[in-house]
């Protein structure tokens, strides 16, 4: 599986491929700019540009606010430590580690 997220024309998206192929397979439309994707348990975890984080369910496309990590800026970094924390950095020059399953934050560096 490859992610991709970014902007074609007016269109902000998250993007998931077949990795052999390069076939696209599913295609999210975002509300603003996506500055970091990471796949955890058939949810793909999505950092925005202007800090947020949501969780979208690639099977059911459900989407869920998964909370808001900066205080200003713009999240550029997004990655999973383990299947129960997540790692942000952003140019707010904080890194943030947070809990999957309880949506907190654990510690800010």
């Amino acid at each position: 599986m490859i992610l991709s997220g970014g902007k074609s024309g007016d269109k902000y998206s998250v993007n998931v491929y077949e990795a052999g192929s390069g076939k696209l397979i599913h295609d999210f439309e975002m509300d603003s700019v996506v500055r970091g994707v990471d796949y955890c348990m058939d949810n793909l975890i999505v950092g925005t540009g202007a800090g947020d984080l949501m969780a979208i369910n690639i099977p059911s496309k459900a989407r869920t606010p998964f909370m808001s990590s900066h205080s200003i800026g713009e999240l550029w970094g997004l990655a999973e430590v383990n299947e129960n924390t997540i790692v942000t950095s952003s140019d707010d020059n904080k890194v943030i580690t947070y809990d999957i399953n309880t949506r907190t934050m654990v510690e800010s560096f």
